[in-house]
């Protein structure tokens, strides 16, 4: 009993460290945001007219977190966050009895990231992709007409690190939303309906004729050999294709051969129009025209469908872009749709308003980085005169990864959805292929030559891809972004790529915005984005080599990961990158670029660096502790005996252990606490030196996929005091492990030690380490030294190694057993341990794949 209760007063510590550390980690929630802005259909199948009847379902909804549990009151649209569990929403619609003679389509215009339709109970269809519209046919049979029928959406926004695309959780990309952005529409049709339409124009020239034709796609549910007009009598079926100008004047026009194919597959057709005059669209006139497609048998139209489109003529020729036969310049910003209150929910008004100030700023292009467009702004884009570059989302992933035929065919069909959303915008530049992806790696690029040849042979735009390092982009890109990487290198560009291609620069701004300014030092403020920008802007519009460039970005968006790299933000994942805020707040540097834009002139502010405070707690603390051990050696003799007797007479001081002679329980306490004082110091003080380090803040990305656990540990990272506290627990923690451990390896031989002893021979091992803490005091200091931080980690990994090396000397003489076998069963059971959890992290994380492909691609030493 007299051992019993200090024992229980360890435990109580160990208590106590483990209930503070779980009880400051936050859990993640569930947070769904709605967007209840009128919105009108986005797709022009989804106009309503007398050929076929559109049915909204937007609106409130019913909403539950899981498989099971009750449902709460929901809408669509909306957006959610923060979810391990599908969310499943429902609701009920009526439908009249004059509609039992159609055939049903459900349309969902914008959905991240898989999607289950279930009707009455009955399994409909699935679909999965990123920011992508879907559609699906309803079996009629799976209908209630004159009573409620009830729809069940399951969807989820879960990824993973190898088989979704895009997969986990990445560094800089933005928040994972899932949800239901833009609506969910029944869509009741004929037997015979046109599904979609796409014209191309040959031999265009500014204001000249254009030789043109339409591709329609019709959807059959029934043979059209039995089609027949009003009055039953059989007719043949053909389309009518008209094209309008915006005053409703006929331009071209013309018609179908005699459609003769019967089945019930959908199939297309070619129609030919009549040679035209047009006006081509640009930014500065975006000219729009009305493309009408009816189907007609005999004197009956049997359905219509109608859609804007407009001509341009966009090319690359001797290393410059040219748009209708002048030489464009490229003035552009970065464009992440995310709002305030809907988050990715897209607010018709909001947006209009954003690329309308976009416009005013004098850009006449819009990136859309992480994935496909809202067709809601490729809409907006193509009335206001705003060019658009698209992308794929193919960014930051691995070549193993990609080297997969499983994976790139689901990237095959997330660019296939792609195209046919995107391809009849008049305002689409070209083609993001993929962004910081290793592109010398052979996987990648196979890939990468397979999507480009596939979009090559469907539509003739250019096609782009973005890096920080030269590449050959022979048979893989038509031009390159050149980006700056994360890592604050500037981007790499040959001789070759300046004289051959065009030049145009990304990132702009982004590198001030993420804790540095141009000299790499630490800085942040909306002066400091102004001034590192406007310098950037003004340098790039003087240079007569540079073809154009990329802001990033419009408007402050949330992340998928809190970034370490901002210091001073409260919401870490809140991206302060844009020249305006999340709420639209203008900021210096919009200021300035409206300035720029009015005036042709602006004067950058004045450069400025924001100095942080020095972490005087590290040295206090530091000092404090040696002052502690200082006054104890000089009050215990006993103590001052028994450290000296630890380094000159170990494996007596170790027998003496195992006997439990000489030995105070005040003594091994004090040591304990104050080797995890000095390992909280050196730890707190790396992490602080590093506290701007992209190569830090990408492997916390990797291991920490929760969020607000990334984001708990990057608030610690930032205040010295609480990381010295938790740190301080944590290692008296994993000290109370490793004991724990070596009572567990002692079963494995004759002379077996109990938690105690297992305790003491730890913390009088590492007694070692009250010979570093004097360098923990300044080691912060000494870090940010070039000439003496490879001597001072060369000094605490020695003498860690010291410590582990004693450790086994304690242990063998503990054991009472042949030295080379506690070695060697020590070592090979840790070895054990660590392959374990490499191949662990590998198989649920993808490690090794990860850290070799971010090693490649930013070549992070």
């Amino acid at each position: 009993m007299r051992r019993f209760f200090p024992r229980m007063r360890v435990f109580l510590l160990v208590f106590i460290a483990l209930g503070l550390i779980s009880y400051s980690c936050p859990a993640e929630g569930f947070t769904l945001y709605e967007q209840h802005e009128a919105i009108t259909p986005v797709l022009p199948q989804l106009a309503s007219n007398n050929y076929q009847t559109v049915i909204n379902l937007s609106g409130p909804w019913e909403y539950r977190v899981g498989e099971k549990g009750p449902f709460q009151r929901g809408w669509i649209p909306s957006s959610f966050e923060n979810n391990d569990e599908p969310v499943v929403f429902r609701r009920s619609f009526s439908l009249a009895d004059s509609l039992k003679k159609c055939n049903f389509q459900i349309y969902i215009p914008g959905i991240h990231y898989s999607v289950e339709v279930w009707l009455n109970g009955s399994f409909i269809s699935a679909f999965t992709g990123s920011h992508l519209a879907f559609n699906s046919n309803i079996p009629r049979d799976r209908l209630r007409f004159g009573s409620p029928n009830e729809i069940l959406l399951r969807i989820d926004n879960r990824l993973t690190p190898r088989t979704t695309f895009p997969v986990r959780t990445q560094l800089l990309h933005s928040q994972n939303y899932g949800g239901i952005f833009s609506g969910v529409y029944l869509r009741a049709i004929p037997d015979w309906a046109i599904e979609c339409m796409n014209l191309e124009a040959e031999s265009l020239q500014d204001t000249s004729a254009v030789r043109s034709h339409v591709r329609v796609r019709i959807a059959q549910y029934r043979s059209l050999s039995w089609t027949s007009d009003s009055a039953q009598s059989p007719h043949e079926v053909r389309i009518y294709t008209t094209l309008r100008d915006s005053l409703g004047r006929l331009v071209a026009e013309g018609w179908s051969e005699k459609i003769t194919r019967g089945g019930s597959e959908d199939f297309q057709v070619t129609i030919p129009l009549s040679k035209s005059t047009v006006s081509l669209w640009s930014p500065e006139k975006p000219v729009l025209y009305q493309l009408t497609a009816t189907l007609i048998a005999g004197g009956d139209s049997l359905h219509q469908l109608t859609q804007r489109m407009g001509f341009k003529r966009f090319e690359i020729a001797n290393g410059d872009f040219y748009i209708n036969g002048r030489q464009l310049r490229l003035r552009g910003i970065d464009y992440i749709p995310e709002y305030l209150s809907s988050k990715r929910a897209v607010s018709p008004a909001a947006l209009h308003q954003d690329l309308t100030r976009i416009r005013d700023l004098r850009m006449n292009v819009i990136r859309i980085p992480f994935g496909p467009p809202p067709l809601e702004l490729l809409n907006c884009a193509d009335e206001i005169g705003l060019m658009v570059l698209p992308e794929t989302g193919l960014d930051w992933i691995p070549p193993e990864i990609l080297s997969q035929t499983t994976y790139a065919d689901l990237v095959q069909h997330s660019v296939t959805r792609l195209l046919a959303a995107c391809e009849s915008h008049v305002s689409v530049l070209a083609w993001g292929l993929g962004s910081q992806l290793d592109w010398n790696a052979a996987a990648t690029r196979d890939l990468g030559q397979r999507l480009y040849s596939y979009i090559k042979s469907q539509d003739k735009r250019p096609c782009y891809i973005e890096s920080s390092r030269t590449e050959d982009l022979t048979g893989l890109a038509d031009f390159r972004l050149s980006s700056w990487s994360p890592n604050g290198r500037e981007p790499q560009i040959s001789a070759f790529e300046m004289s051959s291609g065009p030049l145009v620069y990304s990132r702009l701004g982004q590198l001030a915005s993420m804790g540095k300014n141009a000299q790499g030092k630490t800085s942040s403020g909306n002066v400091v984005q102004a001034e590192y920008l406007i310098r950037n802007v003004l340098s790039l519009e003087a240079n007569t080599q540079v073809d154009g460039y990329l802001i990033h970005s419009f408007a402050d968006y949330h992340g998928a990961s809190p970034l370490l790299t901002q210091p001073g933000q409260k919401d870490r994942t809140l991206f302060s990158y844009g020249i305006v805020g999340v709420d639209r707040q203008e900021r210096m540097a919009y200021a300035k670029l409206r300035d720029l834009a009015q005036t042709g002139q602006s004067a950058p502010p004045p450069p400025r660096t924001q100095e942080g405070n020095a972490p005087i707690a590290y040295p206090i603390i530091g000092l404090a502790a040696l002052l502690l051990l200082s006054a104890e050696i000089r009050r215990n003799n006993v103590f001052r005996q028994n450290l000296k007797r630890v380094f000159l007479h170990a494996h007596g001081f170790y027998s003496d252990l195992r006997y439990r002679r000489f030995l105070h329980m005040a003594q091994p306490l004090l040591l304990w606490l104050l080797e995890s004082v000095t390992l909280a110091i050196l730890t707190a003080s790396a992490l602080y030196a590093a506290r701007t380090s992209f190569t830090l803040d990408y492997y916390l990305t990797h291991f920490i996929s929760a969020p607000r656990t990334k984001d708990w540990l990057v608030s610690l990272i930032w205040n010295p005091v609480d990381s010295l506290v938790y740190f301080t627990g944590f290692f008296m923690v994993l000290i109370l492990v490793k004991a724990a451990f070596i009572r567990l390896f002692s079963l494995l031989f004759r002379e077996r030690v109990d938690f105690w002893q297992s305790a003491n021979y730890v913390v009088w091992a590492f007694a070692a380490l009250l010979f570093i803490l004097p360098l923990g005091v300044v080691f912060y200091r000494v870090l940010d030294m070039p000439n003496f931080r490879d001597i001072a980690w060369v000094i605490v990994i020695a003498g860690l190694i010291w410590c582990a090396i004693r450790l086994l000397s304690a242990l063998r003489t503990g054991f009472a057993a042949n030295p080379i076998r506690v070695y060697a069963t020590v070592l090979g059971i840790v070895g054990a341990m660590l392959l374990f959890l490499v191949v662990f992290l590998n198989n649920q994380l993808g490690t090794m794949t990860y850290l070799s492909f971010i090693y490649d691609v930013f070549a992070i030493r």
